[in-house]
């Protein structure tokens, strides 16, 4: 496993599951026809009735580089920040895959481990018209990694570790928080789906309350850690534990809440037609940490995380063009900070 010692340290680690999205539009009546459980959620499953599912779509679907931390630190490095991954890939086709495209976009591919024999995450994720979507993941490899593998991590000289809830079930998921805190990272916390919030209530509150100083957490997480309530009572709830909240709304923007002062709203960034809401928010975390990162404040770093949520929202899958990436570059960075 790659440490901070072996590269110039990234500015943020996320650690998550390296994940290849397969990106599949269907309709409602395919969507209840074909998926059990609760339209917009998030549930594993395995690889065999993953497969099964793909092979009921009506057209091949889409690959692309996912998985929630990854998002994040793919559109951070697409915006100039060095910024990397710690996860698990298989060596399969798909594995090969998703290093080709770190690489490609000039992501630190060096804290990402890959398995002989390992079948790499995937995710299946049904976006129907009216731009919702509607995953099911088999996580492979990725949610194996040990309490000895964090343990050979170099955590020094990283400023944030961003850990998402899907890594509940690897082994070193607890280890992940001890080792970032002692070596002086900043933590923040994603929850990743309301359902996991709800399965792991009692762990994920401890993770917030003893480890996190941020929390990323949407409106239904957030009513599974803390109970149905308006948005900025949950605010308050989530910020007895965590000391900054961050609470995103969709289109009605985002609550951010820290410790001893008065919540605020960033509204959103108006969208004509929305496409496809999948990494919405793991884009709106990047444009947040962009903005802390750069020394902005926190409604400037929240006005930074609309600005890309808004962006990628308008586009099928997880990659924005070319073009979208050099406007967003001009029109956020701050005089000095991309040099």
């Amino acid at each position: 496993m790659a440490s901070a010692g072996d590269v110039k340290a990234p500015r943020l680690l996320g650690v998550g599951s390296p994940i290849v999205d397969l990106a599949a539009r269907v309709d409602d009546a395919f969507l209840h026809r074909t998926v059990t459980g609760g339209k917009g959620g998030t549930l594993h499953v395995s690889g065999g009735e993953l497969e099964a599912l793909v092979s009921r779509l009506p057209e091949a679907p889409r690959l692309v580089p996912g998985g929630s931390a990854g998002n994040t630190v793919a559109a951070l490095t697409r915006l100039g920040v060095p910024a990397a991954l710690l996860g698990k890939l298989g060596c399969d086709e798909r594995g090969r895959f998703f290093l080709d495209e770190v690489r490609r976009r000039g992501g630190i591919a060096s804290f990402i481990t890959t398995v002989p024999g390992g079948r790499t995450g995937t995710c299946l994720t049904f976006t129907t018209p009216d731009g919702e979507r509607t995953m099911r993941s088999d996580l492979g490899v990725s949610a194996e990694l040990t309490v000895a593998e964090v343990a050979d991590v170099d955590f020094r000289g990283i400023e944030w570790v961003l850990t998402e809830g899907y890594m509940v079930d690897a082994p070193g998921f607890e280890a992940i928080f001890r080792r970032a805190r002692a070596a002086g990272c900043r933590i923040a916390f994603d929850p990743g789906s309301f359902e996991l919030a709800r399965q792991h209530r009692e762990l994920f509150v401890a993770v917030l309350r003893d480890y996190a100083e941020l929390a990323l957490v949407n409106l239904a997480e957030a009513e599974s850690l803390c109970g149905p309530g308006a948005p900025e009572v949950l605010a308050e709830r989530l910020n007895s534990w965590s000391s900054c909240v961050v609470l995103k709304l969709g289109s009605d923007g985002a609550l951010i809440k820290r410790r001893g002062e008065d919540a605020f709203r960033i509204p959103a960034v108006k969208v004509e037609n929305v496409v496809d809401t999948t990494a919405a928010g793991d884009f709106f975390a990047a444009g947040f940490f962009y903005g802390i990162l750069s020394g902005r404040s926190l409604r400037d770093a929240g006005a930074c995380g609309a600005r890309l949520a808004a962006a990628i929202v308008q586009v099928n899958g997880t990659e924005l063009p070319a073009d979208v990436w050099v406007n967003l570059r001009r029109s956020l960075a701050p005089a000095g900070f991309l040099k």
